[in-house]
């Protein structure tokens, strides 16, 4: 749903396998060049490759790459402790997360083609 100004909200449900095929909830705001995405904590071991810790990562912040592969080997080569990545999602992005020197996730994220739902769904 959208309105005359470019905003739009957008909840969705995706299945996330190989980890057991649970479904998430997953909620965007969309205006022009921004958007504000709303994840389960819950779930992020699934997206992160650990646990919720108390006192951080309280947040996370993704920006759009070119190539997220090259991105990953330029900050290893830096030094730069990568929590998981980079890996194909089926949401139709290729991502990599790293921690700031603050401890939130920074997400790089590669736009990629989706792969098709599987069948007899």
């Amino acid at each position: 749903m959208g309105d005359s100004a470019g905003r739009s909200l957008v909840s969705r449900e995706a299945q996330l396998p190989p980890s057991g095929g649970w479904l998430h909830s997953y909620a965007e705001l969309v205006t022009e060049g921004t958007k504000l995405g709303l994840f389960e904590r819950a779930k992020l071991p699934e997206l992160i490759g650990r646990d919720a810790r108390a006192g951080g990562p309280g947040g996370e912040i993704a920006f759009l790459v070119e190539d997220v592969d090259g991105e990953a080997a330029r900050l290893r080569a830096a030094g730069v402790e990568i929590l998981r990545g980079p890996t194909d999602r089926l949401w139709g992005h290729r991502t990599l997360h790293l921690l700031d020197p603050d401890g939130f996730v920074v997400e790089l994220a590669q736009e990629i083609e989706r792969p098709p739902p599987p069948r007899g769904r």
